[in-house]
């Protein structure tokens, strides 16, 4: 009988928390579900309240997400983006290179992507709540353009996602499932200066997984994760509370928005 030796399992590190993972995925479907009411449902339709609610949540998401940026882990917090232009251009001329350079945390690219979807979201509802004050015909236009910005960069996003996986022959969106990154194999990029791991040990196959011990993080913070995913629950349902469905006027803080035509 041939005996097979066990196959090597693939070195990885824990990069992005709980909550990081859980704000990138309720954002992702709050979006597609208020862009998908937006496009195809019209305002006077039953459903189409909702696109201003889950709106309002997701400001407030992504109000918690940039506290969570200050306070958070490592590569949770803004300080760990690379927004230099520098470190773009050559982050682009390393993808479409024979570069093995890898970026544990966010690139250049996911960096101000993620800033877009923090500022876009925003925009977004500010103009989306001067429209329910009466300033619809001003700010349609305006809202419709933020709505769509943000399509065209989480397609954009997709797209560098699958462009990095290829590359790296990894499959990066699984570190916003299960936060892992797989290390084996790369070399850590110069930017992350204090996780470099020198070029010669890549050239001499040797395994260089060890020297980035430490780069992950240690904790995951299931707690905040879990206090987000209710603070988004507990918004839902007191939006839902303070809705007139005969009036389609939402009662926010003693302020009516009107959300559609009221029913004869």
């Amino acid at each position: 009988m041939t005996k097979h030796s066990p196959k090597k399992s693939s070195k990885k590190i824990i990069v992005y928390d709980i909550p990081t993972r859980i704000f990138h995925w309720f954002l992702a479907l709050g979006f597609t579900v208020t862009y998908f009411i937006a496009s195809q449902l019209d305002s006077e339709s039953a459903l189409f309240f909702y696109h201003m609610l889950i709106g309002i949540c997701l400001g407030l998401a992504v109000i918690l997400r940039i506290i969570w940026g200050f306070i958070g882990t490592r590569y949770a917090r803004f300080d760990s983006l690379q927004l230099h232009p520098r470190l773009g251009i050559a982050y682009f001329k390393k993808l479409f290179s024979r570069s093995a350079d890898f970026d544990v945390g966010h690139n250049p690219a996911s960096s101000w992507a993620l800033i877009g979807f923090l500022i876009l979201p925003l925009l977004q509802l500010a103009t989306g709540i001067m429209m329910a004050l009466g300033y619809k015909e001003e700010l349609e236009d305006i809202h419709s353009i933020f709505a769509d910005s943000f399509f065209i960069l989480a397609i954009l996003h997709i797209l560098g996602v699958i462009a990095h996986s290829l590359k790296y022959r990894t499959m990066l969106p699984s570190s916003m499932i299960f936060g892992l990154k797989e290390i084996e194999g790369h070399a850590v990029s110069a930017q992350n200066s204090d996780l470099r791991v020198s070029q010669g040990l890549i050239e001499n196959g040797q395994d260089i997984s060890q020297n980035l011990e430490g780069a992950g993080i240690s904790k995951l913070y299931p707690k905040v994760g879990i206090l987000f995913l209710i603070s988004m629950f507990f918004c839902l349902g007191f939006l839902y509370r303070n809705f007139d469905s005969n009036r389609k006027v939402l009662t926010l803080f003693g302020v009516e928005l009107i959300l559609g035509k009221a029913e004869e």
